[in-house]
């Protein structure tokens, strides 16, 4: 699933979807930041429906860098993995997500064409 969440409000409104339509799922998380946002806020919201997260970086001078992100959840019981590369961070979901598990990405809008494009090229 790609959502163009990339802010506090568009984070929340993913989080009532998710209760909705994948409470019974275990979600992937892949999720990538620009450093301009309020990233802490979007994390504590989403993080909590995910089973693990893989951190990337947006294609942008503005990301943030994944190891950054990663801080925020390294306390927590979660497993994370940190592919600063976006194509790199698919490819390893891919690899740790069960069959019929769900791969959510949000948090930027430079990230998610990034990854529809290369969904696409390699389908």
């Amino acid at each position: 699933v790609l959502d163009g969440a990339h802010n506090v409000d568009g984070i929340r409104q993913l989080s009532e979807s998710i209760e909705t339509y994948f409470k019974d799922k275990k979600i992937t998380l892949i999720l990538g930041v620009l450093g301009d946002k309020e990233y802490e806020k979007m994390a504590e919201l989403i993080i909590p429906f995910a089973s693990q997260v893989v951190f990337t970086e947006p294609h942008s001078e503005r990301k943030l860098e994944a190891q950054t992100l990663a801080k925020i959840v390294a306390c927590k019981e979660l497993p994370f993995y940190i592919e600063p590369e976006v194509e790199h961070a698919y490819e390893k979901a891919l690899k740790i997500t069960e069959t019929n598990g769900v791969i959510l990405c949000c948090g930027s809008l430079y990230m998610i064409g990034a990854l529809r494009s290369y969904i696409f090229s390699v389908e």
